[in-house]
């Protein structure tokens, strides 16, 4: 149990003689990026927009921690198109996961969308960068399922799927807690919070 099949195992169980054994279904996450200035890589970038980073990294932190990512693409900054975005998301996945919007101006938007679908249990953490974080649950089809709002800065997006995504997608998968370094270092600068 809490084993990762590879080919290795799967060997051992076929010599063994098992046709099958019980896995862990992992967790599928949609991923939605939020923003008028939002493109797609390949597209000509043009005056005032960027390309789609978070859609990609997130993609693949997705899969480095055992989900399966379903991208259902840039929502505009459109009530009715972002909330059809969501609605799709808790329809196909486990987890729906959005990513800009979340600070002041549009993010009230964002967060009064997402509070429709459930509870909303955070508005905001204590971390730098990544401080305008929503996390919710929303009840769809007899199933729990969690939401997160994360900043649209990649580096804070990041941060914040690191710290609070990461760790669900990895118990959801049968996966272990990812072991991480620790370094103590003393800084040459006073540091002000």
């Amino acid at each position: 149990r809490g084993t990762k099949l590879t080919a290795r195992e799967i060997g051992v169980l076929a010599s063994a003689g098992f046709s099958s054994v019980k896995v862990v279904k992992k967790p599928v996450v949609a991923v939605i990026s939020t923003g008028n200035e939002l493109i797609d890589p390949g597209e000509r970038l043009e005056f005032g927009k960027i390309y789609d980073v978070n859609t990609y990294t997130i993609g693949a932190g997705i899969l480095e921690n055992g989900g399966i990512p379903v991208f259902l693409g840039i929502a505009r900054d459109n009530a009715e198109e972002i909330r059809s975005k969501i609605a799709e998301g808790l329809k196909i996945a486990d987890i729906v996961f959005l990513s800009g919007g979340t600070s002041a101006g549009i993010g009230d938007m964002i967060y009064r969308i997402i509070e429709e679908f459930g509870e909303v249990l955070v508005h905001g953490v204590a971390v730098k960068p990544g401080k305008p974080t929503v996390i919710a649950v929303a009840s769809w089809n007899g199933k729990t399922k969690p939401i997160f709002g994360l900043p649209g800065y990649p580096t804070s997006a990041l941060m914040i799927f690191e710290i609070f995504v990461a760790p669900l997608i990895r118990l959801m998968s049968g996966l272990p807690e990812e072991e991480r370094k620790i370094v103590k270092a003393r800084i040459p600068t006073k540091v002000f919070s």
